[in-house]
C-alpha cells in the first residue's frame, strides 16, 4: 500500500532508547533500506573475512570497503596533500553535504517494547535524568555487559545532511500513563557507572558499554514538519486579521 515499516526484533542489541532520536532513526534506515549505502555498509564484513590475516588468536587487516555513489556530494576534511604523488591522506572527515539516497518521504519504525507516554490526572509527568560522574573511564580490555545498559558518551560530532531528506516516526500501539511530578521510571534518577566499555556487548562482560554521539543531521528538513505548526499559524493570522 506505499507505507513502509521497519519492525525491530526484540532480540536486536541496537539500543532501544536510541529509537527516540529522529537523527539515529533517519541513518539507521539510510542504511538499511538505501540499495548503495547497504551494500558498501556489508561490505566493510566482506572484505574483512576476504583480506584478513592471522597471528594466534589476532585477526589484522586494513580497514577497506566499497564506498557509495557519491555524485555532488561534499566533503569537508582534514588531512595532508602529498604534492610529490598529488594524494591527499585524510585524517579526518568533519562533514558531509548533499547525501544522495533512495528512500521513501516518511516510513516507520516498530518495536514490541516502544510506549507511548501519556498524561495521567495532575498535570505532565517529571522525568529524572541519570546522574553523571565528573568524568568516565574507558576500559577497552572489559567487554560490555549485555543486561545493562549502554551510555552515550559526547564526542566531536562529523555534520551530515542528505540531499532530500526523509521522515521517520516511532510508533506503538502501547502507552504508559505518567502522573504529574512523579519520574517516569524509564528513565530513573540514578548514577551512571565511571568505568565503561567501548567493546560490544559479551555474555563474559561485567561492565555497562559506551556508545559515542558522533553525528549532526545538518539535514534541511523543516519543511518535514510543517503540518505541526499549521494550527499555530492559523491562530496568528487571526489575530494579525
Amino acid at each position: 500500500n506505499g507505507h513502509w515499516q521497519i519492525d525491530v526484533m526484540p532480540s536486536s542489541s541496537y539500543p532501544i532508547a536510541a529509537f527516540n532520536d529522529e537523527r539515529s532513526r533517519r541513518f539507521l534506515s539510510w542504511i538499511l533500506m538505501d540499495p548503495e549505502a547497504r551494500t558498501s555498509f556489508e561490505s566493510i564484513h566482506q572484505t574483512m573475512m576476504k583480506e584478513h590475516t592471522s597471528s594466534g588468536q589476532y585477526k589484522f587487516w586494513d580497514f577497506s570497503f566499497v564506498p557509495p555513489r557519491l555524485n555532488r556530494t561534499k566533503l569537508e576534511v582534514s588531512g595532508w596533500h602529498d604534492w610529490n604523488s598529488n594524494s591527499f591522506f585524510v585524517w579526518e572527515i568533519r562533514r558531509v553535504e548533499d547525501l544522495p539516497s533512495s528512500m521513501p518521504d516518511e516510513l516507520d519504525f516498530y518495536h514490541p517494547d516502544f510506549r507511548r507516554q501519556v498524561t495521567g490526572q495532575g498535570g505532565g509527568a517529571n522525568s529524572g535524568r541519570p546522574k553523571r560522574p565528573e568524568e568516565h573511564e574507558l576500559d577497552d580490555e572489559e567487554e560490555a555487559d549485555p543486561d545493562k545498559k549502554r551510555v552515550v558518551l559526547d564526542s566531536e560530532s562529523v555534520g551530515l545532511s542528505f540531499r532530500k531528506p526523509f521522515k521517520t516516526n516511532r510508533v506503538t500501539d502501547k502507552t504508559r500513563k505518567a502522573n504529574r511530578g512523579k519520574p517516569d521510571d524509564s528513565e530513573s534518577n540514578e548514577q551512571l557507572p565511571n568505568k565503561l566499555s567501548p567493546n560490544g556487548d559479551n555474555a563474559t562482560g561485567t561492565i555497562a558499554g559506551a556508545d559515542y554521539d558522533v553525528l549532526n543531521d545538518e539535514s534541511d528538513d523543516a519543511h518535514l514538519y510543517a503540518s505541526k505548526f499549521e494550527t499555530f499559524f492559523q491562530v496568528i493570522d487571526r489575530l494579525e486579521a
